[in-house]
């Protein structure tokens, strides 16, 4: 990942009409490999969530990312305002991390309380994945909640 080449993916979904499912797994889009190595920052995620704005995507698979709860919170901003039907946020760890020191996962619930209210209210989401996203008692209420309203989500990955 470098900000220059996310840049470039934006301009490009910007003027593409015909590309309908993009995949960007294990790219690191914040920061952070798989072993939270690296510096966090949610440039990348943010870039990608204003590219995907008015773009012709239909699917969109982010696995592997380290979106984390940031991350996460950012793409559900935008969410609402892109054609997307099918969303893999797997192994994201958007509902909390595992701390290789402490050997414990910390749960960071934001990035799901995000989501959660996007689905609340979102009408074109089909399909979500959240495998992997380390989800505990606080974040799996929220996503509860959002499926008591939502009429539109017929895939759910947990």
């Amino acid at each position: 990942y470098t900000a220059s080449g996310i840049e470039k993916i934006c301009e490009m979904l910007t003027v593409n009409t015909s590309l309908r499912s993009i995949s960007l797994a294990n790219n690191e889009l914040c920061g952070l490999n798989y072993r939270r190595e690296g510096t966090y920052t949610a440039e990348g995620i943010t870039k990608l969530c204003e590219g995907m704005k008015g773009s012709a995507i239909t699917s969109l698979n982010l696995r592997d990312n380290e979106l984390g709860p940031q991350g996460g919170a950012a793409l559900a901003a935008i969410l609402n305002q892109t054609k997307i039907t099918d969303l893999n946020l797997d192994f994201n760890e958007i509902g909390g991390y595992y701390d290789r020191n402490k050997r414990e996962i910390v749960p960071t619930p934001e990035g799901l309380a995000a989501i959660s209210a996007m689905l609340k209210v979102n009408t074109t989401l089909t399909s979500i994945s959240l495998a992997g996203s380390y989800i505990q008692a606080e974040g799996a209420g929220y996503v509860s909640e959002a499926l008591k309203t939502n009429e539109s989500l017929t895939y759910l990955n947990l």
